[in-house]
C-alpha cells in the first residue's frame, strides 16, 4: 500500500511539473514519458 501512495504522489508531483512547462511553454514529452511509466506500474500493483 505504501508503494502505491508513493507512486501516487510521484503522479502528482510531475503532473505539476508538468504545469509549469505547460506554462512556459516548453516540450512535456519527458514528463509524459515518465507519468505513463509511473501509471504502468500502478496498474501492475492492482493485478497483484
Amino acid at each position: 500500500m505504501e508503494k502505491r501512495t508513493e507512486l501516487e504522489k510521484m503522479i502528482v508531483e510531475l503532473k505539476l511539473a508538468k504545469r509549469e512547462l505547460v506554462l512556459l511553454g516548453k516540450s512535456t514529452n519527458i514528463v509524459d514519458e515518465k507519468i505513463k511509466n509511473i501509471e504502468k506500474k500502478l496498474a501492475s500493483e492492482n493485478i497483484m
